[in-house]
Order: structure tokens, then sequence, then C-alpha cells
């Protein structure tokens, strides 16, 4: 993962990652006197970078559509109730 920024408007950073093509920008809200200074501006900056990451770990994987599960094999409810995987993986219980 690799990330850049840029300044897109006063208050607006924008990160990108470069592997995933993702994009998000992240409002930092500060006083114009804060924003002068170039070690507050840089820690701004990093905070970010890292809020937007968090969030993209947050996201949840998009499910697969009908035609991928087909090519999949299957869904795993198809998988699991079909009688070649009751045969193989029932004789497996110990109850």
């Amino acid at each position: 993962m690799v990330l850049t920024g840029l300044w897109v408007s006063k208050y607006g950073y924008q990160v990108t990652d470069s592997d995933s093509g993702k994009s998000e920008t992240a409002f930092i809200m500060g006083t114009d006197d804060e924003m002068v200074d170039p070690v507050y501006i840089q820690e701004l900056e990093h905070l970010a970078r890292e809020s937007v990451v968090r969030g993209w770990k947050r996201e949840k994987p998009v499910p697969h559509t009908p035609e991928q599960r087909r090519d999949l094999g299957g869904s795993l409810q198809d998988i699991s109730s079909s009688l070649a995987y009751r045969k193989e993986n029932n004789h497996a219980r110990w109850w």
C-alpha cells in the first residue's frame, strides 16, 4: 500500500492508494494560524492518512455474484448440502 496525499482545498486533503486506486478526501478543520505551521500540517496529514486507512479496513468485501459463485463451484450452502459432500464428510463426526 503506497499512499500519496494532496491538498485539494484549504481544508481538504485527498489520500490516494496507488496500488488499489482508491481515493478519499479527508476534511481537516483548523484555524488560519494552525494551517500555516509546517510541523502542525505534517501531523494533520499523517492523521488524515491514518483515518482514511482505518475507514478502508472497515469496508466489507463485495459479495460474489451468482456468476462468480458458479465459477467457484457453487455457494457454501449448495456445496455442504450436496450428497457427495455429505458422503465424504459425515464419517468424521464424533457425536
